[in-house]
């Protein structure tokens, strides 16, 4: 099980024998098998074993189709033409390529700085105020403000 694990790390494994106790199923699971099936009498075993493999299929595919979903927004995010940031608290957690090419900011200065420091005077309030609604699930009116970097004199506006 340790070879099928090493080449196919990822393929459910369902160890289905006719002998075997609670530390053979414990060692099993622990080196690595998606389940342990123990043989009986009658067709109820079959149906467990179809059950788990299909759980373990139908999981697998999950996966696999989660992590390509998130590698195309990953993608999307880091090649869009348009400044994106991700926001937890007061600050931002993530900002991609354009965000920072557009404001003159570092990644580190854009993500260690409270981002309301990126925000003019007059324009802070109520971006903050959109903020807090968002974090509170509510939608927030439009229109949006603009805003003008202090490094790169560019105009941009926070949605």
């Amino acid at each position: 099980m340790r070879t099928v694990r090493r080449v196919y790390p990822t393929t459910p494994f369902v160890l289905f024998t006719g002998q075997g106790s609670e530390k053979v199923a414990s060692e099993a699971l622990r080196a690595g098998a998606s389940d342990y099936i123990t043989k009986q009498t009658g067709l109820i075993q079959f149906k467990r074993l179809v059950h788990s493999l299909r759980g373990h299929v139908r999981a697998q595919h999950d996966r696999r189709e989660r992590e390509e979903v998130e590698r195309r927004y990953h993608h999307l995010v880091e090649h869009v033409n348009a400044g994106i940031a991700l926001a937890r608290g007061d600050r931002f957690i993530y900002a991609n390529p354009k965000l920072r090419e557009l404001t003159g900011y570092s990644e580190e200065e854009l993500t260690s700085t409270p981002f309301s420091e990126f925000l003019s005077q007059r324009s802070r309030t109520m971006v903050m105020e959109k903020y807090r609604l968002r974090q509170k699930g509510e939608n927030p009116p439009r229109p949006t403000s603009c805003g003008q970097s202090a490094r790169t004199a560019r105009r941009y506006a926070w949605r």
